[in-house]
């Protein structure tokens, strides 16, 4: 996607687009393990079962979640700083499209680690909502988050068909235009070189007839004697 992206409006604003992309990315992760990183250090729900040694299952579910959340939240954080400072030691535009070429897809891997955390965290909200509440509560938290998230997940989901559709759109018009220009030049070219082997036909022929003429009955070759003895004779 970056890709055609750079073909479509240059690798310098690209480059501008990606660096705003990373730079709200890693805000927005920053945030996101601010807030788990508590849930990880002290978690909310008690650790034990009464009477048990065994941590409870739904604790053990929470703290893990929350970590899981909170080391993807972090990967992205460091991976976008780390992109903004190797994207601006790539100085030639050269250079910049083999980046952009070689790398989108880890920059589209950011992404999906980035929802994964948010999954995570909804994930660990259902669980909390099961160790607090009764059944029938619980379940209904969580039929309240799942729809939620169904809802932005299917939102994001259309948007980002729609953006990348209208992108496509533009590319293979961008690029029908570009093979009409192609067979107009190829036309254009060919047509003088057509032209001028037809006009060196014609000064052959002409040349032809011309020998032909001068070489026929009416000629001075034609009486097989020497123009001299005929002037004598």
């Amino acid at each position: 996607m970056w890709s055609i992206i750079a073909h479509k409006q240059g690798v310098q604003a690209t480059k501008e687009r990606l660096k705003s992309y990373w730079t709200t990315l890693g805000v927005t992760s920053a945030l996101m393990s601010a807030l788990t990183y508590p849930a990880v250090t002290s978690p909310p729900i008690t650790k034990q079962t009464s009477g048990s040694d065994v941590d409870d299952p739904l604790f053990v579910a929470y703290v893990l979640l929350n970590t899981t959340s909170l080391i993807m939240s972090l990967v992205v954080v460091i991976m976008s700083v780390v992109m903004l400072a190797e994207v601006d030691l790539v100085v030639t535009d050269e250079d910049l499209e083999v980046f952009i070429e070689r790398y989108q897809f880890l920059f589209i891997g950011l992404t999906a680690v980035f929802g994964c955390s948010i999954l995570t965290i909804i994930t660990s909200i259902v669980v909390l909502a099961f160790y607090n509440f009764n059944k029938g509560t619980a379940i209904a938290s969580a039929g309240i988050v799942m729809t939620g998230t169904f809802a932005v997940a299917a939102g994001a989901a259309w948007l980002a068909l729609w953006t990348r559709a209208r992108l496509k759109f533009h590319i293979d018009n961008a690029n029908a235009l570009l093979k009409n220009v192609v067979a107009k030049l190829l036309v254009k070219s060919v047509a003088p070189s057509t032209g001028s082997s037809g006009s060196l036909d014609a000064a052959v022929a002409t040349a032809v007839e011309a020998s032909g003429d001068s070489g026929g009955p009416g000629g001075a070759g034609s009486s097989g004697r020497n123009p001299r003895m005929q002037s004598s004779l």
